[in-house]
């Protein structure tokens, strides 16, 4: 991201002022040929919900109150049915942020739109992440003994989608054919090798055809792997944005904080709980959702973490 987050700053008693639009892409009809350009919706109520868990493709719900009835009228027109082609051209970016520091936190397909009655009508968008590589058929035919690592290059190929390996598996496989819809394919590549995990990362500004990432997984017998790079740790605590009190459960730990986009799938976090300290320890990220409202809720942050195979957690939290 082009400027990070200071979660620190944003939990003071000098509220922050909250800014948050969309950007939806548009047919340029001035244009001799074909040509899109994104038309900025600002100073207006919006909700958002983006979620990045694993597998799945990062997705959005985001809701835009009270507009003009010219332009419900035309985003009834544009989201219509649509045929194929138009779907993916149906492109929506979410930006959220504080005073001067706002970031692209989504950029997706519509795939389904709907209003609601009045007094507030609300304009819903759901939005998936590089919707056309999800529901993309690919091909894909190998022999002669092929590496899992040269097994993912030739899908993210397929994808269009930027490989980051860095797991240590050298396993082969005889042969590996796939001729079907993408959806499934991590699931698949997951059953060549189980120590090799992976997910789909979403890239919101720059180039935004997404990275698989790929990464050595723990088990029992070996649970000292080395993090990827791109794995931070995050200190969760009262004075860096925790709100309210952590919810514990058998996976691990369920913790609200002030926005933080910088928080990623399979981060770590170091929680330090004054209310909660037999609790306090290290946690794997499983999940991440950033909610809110620009003129209601607050921008907040939800982290689903995991301890590692009922382990105790780390001890050297000090409170």
């Amino acid at each position: 991201m082009a400027q990070i987050f200071n979660p620190a700053l944003q939990n003071t008693l000098k509220l922050p002022i909250r800014r948050a639009w969309v950007e939806i892409k548009k047919l340029d009809e001035k244009a001799v040929q074909e040509m899109y350009y994104f038309d900025k919706l600002d100073g207006l109520n919006i909700k958002f919900s983006v979620t990045s868990c694993g597998k799945s493709f990062p997705r959005a719900k985001i809701g835009i109150c009270n507009l003009s009835q010219d332009t419900i009228d035309w985003l009834i027109n544009y989201f219509q049915v649509p045929t194929s082609q138009e779907l993916l051209n149906h492109v929506i970016r979410l930006y959220i942020g504080y005073n001067d520091i706002v970031n692209c936190i989504f950029e997706g397909t519509v795939v389904k739109t709907s209003l609601t009655a009045p007094p507030d009508m609300w304009f819903n968008f759901e939005a998936i992440f590089r919707y056309d590589a999800l529901i993309k058929n690919i091909s894909i035919s190998l022999s002669n003994e092929v590496t899992i690592k040269q097994v993912y290059e030739e899908v993210a190929k397929a994808l269009n989608m930027s490989l980051d390996w860095q797991a240590s598996s050298n396993k082969k496989v005889a042969s590996f054919v796939y001729d079907k819809s993408a959806n499934k394919i991590l699931d698949e590549l997951s059953r060549l090798d189980s120590s090799v995990g992976n997910y789909i990362y979403g890239q919101f500004s720059g180039d935004n055809n997404g990275v698989i990432r790929c990464f050595d997984i723990p088990n029992e017998d070996n649970n000292n792997v080395e993090l990827p790079q791109w794995s931070k740790e995050h200190y969760i605590s009262a004075r860096t944005g925790m709100l309210g009190v952590p919810q514990f459960n058998p996976l691990g730990c369920d913790i609200d904080c002030v926005l933080n986009p910088d928080i990623n799938f399979l981060d770590t976090i170091l929680l330090d709980s004054i209310y909660q300290r037999k609790g306090n320890g290290k946690y794997k990220i499983y999940q991440v959702t950033h909610t809110g409202e620009s003129r209601g809720n607050n921008f907040k942050t939800n982290i689903k973490a995991s301890t590692l195979y009922g382990r105790n957690n780390d001890s050297s939290v000090k409170n």
